[in-house]
């Protein structure tokens, strides 16, 4: 049985600047240096929390819904991950949004390209 350690971000960074190009280059670069100071977790599995901190307009503004996808993404790339799982609380890719739609049903097979085009227009 592995250990856990609790990873809080939130003072990993001053401030975030989303608007700035490569922000999530820096992200990663302060993500990865904060994640290897903790020597005494080696071998834990890290849970970390989804905020990481103050961004320059506030994050919601500066980075949209999904700023925890975001975080995960960003950890993942940090500790050089082999893959990247992001878990939603649905029972699979709906015709529409199902809190938004009456009609909106469950759809039995997704190809892989389908799925990309729905992520690049925003469905989660």
């Amino acid at each position: 049985c592995r250990s856990s350690v609790y990873v809080n971000l939130s003072n990993v960074f001053d401030s975030l600047d989303a608007s700035k190009r490569g922000y999530q280059l820096e992200a990663v670069a302060g993500i990865r240096n904060y994640m290897s100071s903790l020597n005494s977790s080696k071998g834990s599995v890290p849970i970390v929390t989804g905020y990481m901190g103050e961004f320059a307009g506030g994050i919601v503004d500066a980075v949209g819904r999904g700023y925890s996808d975001l975080t995960a993404a960003l950890v993942a790339s940090a500790v050089r991950a082999d893959a990247l799982q992001v878990w939603k609380e649905s029972d699979g890719i709906f015709s529409g949004n199902p809190t938004k739609m009456d009609n909106a049903r469950l759809v039995r097979y997704v190809s892989p390209s389908e799925a990309a085009e729905l992520t690049y227009f925003g469905n989660e």
